[in-house]
Protein backbone atom coordinates (compact mmCIF):
# COMPACT_ATOMS: atom_id res chain seq x y z
CA UNK A 1 0.00 0.00 0.00
CA UNK A 2 2.87 2.62 0.73
CA UNK A 3 4.11 2.12 -3.46
CA UNK A 4 0.64 3.96 -4.18
CA UNK A 5 1.51 6.61 -1.67
CA UNK A 6 4.93 7.53 -3.32
CA UNK A 7 4.56 6.63 -6.68
CA UNK A 8 6.40 3.67 -6.45
CA UNK A 9 5.92 0.28 -9.43
CA UNK A 10 4.25 -2.30 -7.30
CA UNK A 11 3.41 -5.94 -8.38
CA UNK A 12 0.76 -6.59 -5.15
CA UNK A 13 -1.50 -4.57 -2.70
CA UNK A 14 -3.05 -5.87 0.33
CA UNK A 15 -6.63 -5.24 0.22
CA UNK A 16 -8.21 -6.56 3.67
CA UNK A 17 -5.39 -8.99 4.42
CA UNK A 18 -5.20 -10.82 1.12
CA UNK A 19 -3.00 -10.11 -1.71
CA UNK A 20 -4.26 -9.09 -5.38
CA UNK A 21 -2.19 -9.42 -8.27
CA UNK A 22 -2.06 -5.66 -10.42
CA UNK A 23 1.04 -6.20 -12.41
CA UNK A 24 3.75 -3.46 -12.60
CA UNK A 25 1.28 -0.61 -12.98
CA UNK A 26 2.52 2.83 -12.28
CA UNK A 27 0.81 5.38 -9.84
CA UNK A 28 -1.25 7.16 -12.58
CA UNK A 29 -2.86 3.94 -14.18
CA UNK A 30 -3.80 3.17 -10.38
CA UNK A 31 -4.46 6.15 -9.84
CA UNK A 32 -7.11 6.14 -12.72
CA UNK A 33 -8.70 2.65 -12.07
CA UNK A 34 -9.42 4.16 -8.54
CA UNK A 35 -11.25 6.94 -10.14
CA UNK A 36 -12.94 4.63 -12.78
CA UNK A 37 -13.64 2.45 -9.68
CA UNK A 38 -15.10 5.66 -7.72
CA UNK A 39 -17.29 6.69 -10.27
CA UNK A 40 -18.93 3.77 -10.77
CA UNK A 41 -19.19 3.13 -7.11
CA UNK A 42 -20.82 6.84 -7.08
CA UNK A 43 -23.37 6.02 -10.05
CA UNK A 44 -24.97 2.63 -8.57
CA UNK A 45 -25.35 4.07 -5.25
CA UNK A 46 -26.94 6.76 -6.81
CA UNK A 47 -29.27 4.34 -8.82
CA UNK A 48 -30.70 2.88 -4.88
CA UNK A 49 -32.99 5.72 -4.90
CA UNK A 50 -34.38 5.04 -8.53
CA UNK A 51 -37.60 3.62 -8.53
CA UNK A 52 -37.75 1.00 -11.08
CA UNK A 53 -41.15 -0.10 -13.25
CA UNK A 54 -42.97 -2.95 -11.83
CA UNK A 55 -45.16 -5.65 -13.25
CA UNK A 56 -47.06 -4.05 -15.96
CA UNK A 57 -50.90 -4.11 -14.04
CA UNK A 58 -54.27 -4.46 -16.70
CA UNK A 59 -57.26 -3.45 -16.31
CA UNK A 60 -59.79 -6.76 -15.74
CA UNK A 61 -63.13 -6.15 -17.50
CA UNK A 62 -65.58 -8.65 -16.40
CA UNK A 63 -69.41 -9.54 -17.63
CA UNK A 64 -71.37 -8.30 -20.05
CA UNK A 65 -70.37 -4.49 -21.02
CA UNK A 66 -73.42 -2.37 -20.16
CA UNK A 67 -73.60 1.38 -21.22
CA UNK A 68 -76.29 4.24 -21.54
CA UNK A 69 -76.12 4.10 -25.23
CA UNK A 70 -77.41 0.39 -24.62
CA UNK A 71 -80.16 0.26 -21.85
CA UNK A 72 -81.26 3.84 -24.15
CA UNK A 73 -82.44 0.84 -26.90
CA UNK A 74 -84.55 -1.01 -24.42
CA UNK A 75 -88.41 -0.43 -23.88
CA UNK A 76 -91.03 -1.96 -22.40
CA UNK A 77 -93.20 -4.67 -23.99
CA UNK A 78 -89.65 -5.97 -26.03
CA UNK A 79 -89.43 -9.91 -26.54
CA UNK A 80 -86.31 -11.86 -25.44
CA UNK A 81 -84.57 -12.53 -28.62
CA UNK A 82 -85.14 -8.45 -28.89
CA UNK A 83 -83.13 -8.15 -26.02
CA UNK A 84 -80.75 -10.56 -26.55
CA UNK A 85 -80.08 -8.93 -30.04
CA UNK A 86 -79.57 -5.19 -27.71
CA UNK A 87 -77.78 -6.90 -25.23
CA UNK A 88 -76.40 -10.10 -26.02
CA UNK A 89 -76.63 -13.23 -23.74
CA UNK A 90 -77.14 -12.33 -19.51
CA UNK A 91 -74.74 -13.72 -17.53
CA UNK A 92 -76.70 -15.05 -15.13
CA UNK A 93 -79.00 -17.36 -15.89
CA UNK A 94 -80.95 -18.59 -13.00
CA UNK A 95 -82.76 -22.05 -13.54
CA UNK A 96 -85.44 -21.12 -10.58
CA UNK A 97 -86.40 -18.11 -12.23
CA UNK A 98 -86.85 -18.07 -16.15
CA UNK A 99 -88.52 -14.82 -16.44
CA UNK A 100 -85.16 -13.08 -15.02
CA UNK A 101 -82.37 -11.74 -16.95
CA UNK A 102 -79.12 -10.51 -14.79
CA UNK A 103 -76.48 -8.40 -16.68
CA UNK A 104 -74.10 -7.51 -14.85
CA UNK A 105 -70.50 -5.70 -15.60
CA UNK A 106 -67.08 -4.94 -13.09
CA UNK A 107 -64.30 -3.19 -14.14
CA UNK A 108 -60.87 -3.39 -11.86
CA UNK A 109 -58.69 -0.63 -12.96
CA UNK A 110 -54.71 -1.11 -13.12
CA UNK A 111 -54.75 1.39 -9.70
CA UNK A 112 -57.13 -0.93 -7.86
CA UNK A 113 -60.60 1.07 -8.58
CA UNK A 114 -63.56 -0.89 -8.94
CA UNK A 115 -66.50 0.29 -11.55
CA UNK A 116 -69.55 -1.90 -11.26
CA UNK A 117 -73.39 -1.94 -13.18
CA UNK A 118 -75.83 -4.24 -13.31
CA UNK A 119 -78.69 -4.23 -15.01
CA UNK A 120 -81.36 -6.86 -14.15
CA UNK A 121 -84.87 -7.70 -16.31
CA UNK A 122 -87.87 -9.26 -15.90
CA UNK A 123 -90.22 -10.72 -18.48
CA UNK A 124 -93.68 -11.67 -17.94
CA UNK A 125 -95.55 -14.97 -18.78
CA UNK A 126 -95.42 -13.98 -22.59
CA UNK A 127 -91.73 -13.45 -22.74
CA UNK A 128 -91.75 -9.94 -23.29
CA UNK A 129 -90.29 -7.51 -21.15
CA UNK A 130 -92.04 -6.40 -18.17
CA UNK A 131 -89.48 -4.29 -15.64
CA UNK A 132 -86.09 -3.38 -16.25
CA UNK A 133 -84.21 -2.06 -13.19
CA UNK A 134 -80.49 -0.71 -13.48
CA UNK A 135 -77.81 0.10 -11.16
CA UNK A 136 -75.16 1.85 -12.99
Amino acid sequence: MLGLLFGKKIKFVAIHGSYVWLGMYTKGVLDSLKALIFILHTFLAGCSGVKFPSVHKIGIQQGNIIDEEMTDQLFLGMSKPQVKYVLGTPVINDTFTLNRWDYSYRYISPNGELDKKSLTLIFDATDTLKEIIKTL
